[in-house]
């Protein structure tokens, strides 16, 4: 089974991200995340839920994979991807991780008609780096930076 997770920040302008299950209440017009609290580092006996309320639009949901250094990959990560060799020349994008079609996509920045399906990268372990997203590297897709 797939882990559900969801990650959103605190605000626009704070570093903070929080990782959890996401709940909307339309009434109030807010999204939370809940986590689990734990006081000590480490301790895996229960701890207290916590809900944050976060930024609607920085909301996404973990995509199941993690790239070559680990990392878990979210919607609006910003990743460079080797898609596949040709005549023994790796061919790259620089992409921003979507969700459309019922499938997780890399939507290239330089060419946006351009969407390579998660389906089809060979090997997430060594063909794909998360190097930033949307939200904090605003500049990688032609935006200002945060600061």
């Amino acid at each position: 089974m797939r882990e559900i997770l969801f990650r959103g920040k605190y605000s626009k302008k704070s570093p903070d991200w929080i990782e959890g299950g996401f709940h909307k209440d339309e009434d109030a017009n807010i999204c939370e995340i809940s986590y689990r609290y734990y006081k000590k580092e480490g301790e895996t006996k229960a701890g207290i839920w916590v809900y944050g309320v976060v930024v609607p639009e920085t909301v996404g949901q973990y995509t199941g994979v993690t790239d070559k250094n680990g990392k878990k990959i979210f919607e609006g990560d910003i990743c460079e991807v080797t898609t596949f060799t040709y005549d023994g020349v790796d061919i790259q994008l620089l992409g921003e991780v979507c969700f459309k079609c019922c499938s997780f996509v890399f939507q290239d920045l330089k060419h946006p008609n351009i969407e390579v399906l998660f389906s089809s990268v060979c090997d997430f372990d060594t063909d794909v780096e998360v190097i930033g997203n949307i939200y904090d590297n605003p500049e990688l897709i032609g935006g200002e930076a945060n600061g």
